[in-house]
């Protein structure tokens, strides 16, 4: 189930980021994010779009620790129909169920402010995780996560575990990690759930 968790959490990490370029189209994607605000709007059963995934990675990152990545997108696509059966219900009492058919989890969320934070107790460990709305409406939302808010939490959240992995990784000295961490994101698109 942990690994289940760590799937899903990866399936989040990559939410797309729509980015508009016209004045109009932009005051829409203002309007649409304010709506999103509402919690009401995410209430309801949901899928990750494995097809809108977006993933920037920092140039900084020397091959060697990228090159195993491949086509990430293309990969994930293939497996729309196994996210499709995924249970991923938002609750209006700030329940998330969520899981394969027949062996999910309950966590908590909320929206707050541009964000939407997941909380909850994965194998007796607690953990907290916010995800950037970048665009929401009652039928749609986009989640992002960057490299620095992933630190950011990891940080508040296990401070020790992060201190000890980031003295692990050989040659980290030599890596700018804050432009690594600040140029690194990911996103991706969720839909609604039609009824049967």
């Amino acid at each position: 189930m942990k690994i289940f968790f760590i799937l899903l959490i990866v399936v989040v990490f990559f939410s797309t980021s729509v980015v508009s370029c016209s004045e109009e189209k932009e005051a829409d994607k203002k309007e649409s994010l304010e709506e999103g605000k509402d919690k009401k709007n995410f209430v309801g059963e949901w899928t990750p779009d494995l097809g809108s995934v977006e993933i920037k990675i920092s140039d900084a990152i020397p091959s060697e620790y990228t090159s195993e990545l491949g086509n990430v997108k293309e990969e994930m696509k293939k497996n729309q129909a196994m996210a499709d059966q995924i249970v991923m219900e938002f609750k209006e009492d700030g329940k998330l169920v969520v899981g394969p058919k027949g062996d999910t989890k309950e966590f908590n969320w909320d929206v707050d402010g541009n964000n939407l934070v997941i909380s909850g107790d994965v194998d007796g460990q607690k953990f907290k995780a916010a995800f950037e709305i970048t665009e929401s409406t009652a039928d749609e939302f986009t989640l992002k996560l960057t490299g620095s808010s992933v630190m950011e939490q990891a940080k508040e959240q296990y401070s020790k575990e992060v201190e000890q992995a980031m003295k692990s990784v050989p040659g980290i000295e030599a890596l700018n990690v804050d432009k690594i961490l600040s140029e690194t994101w990911a996103s991706m698109k969720f839909k609604k759930k039609q009824a049967a």
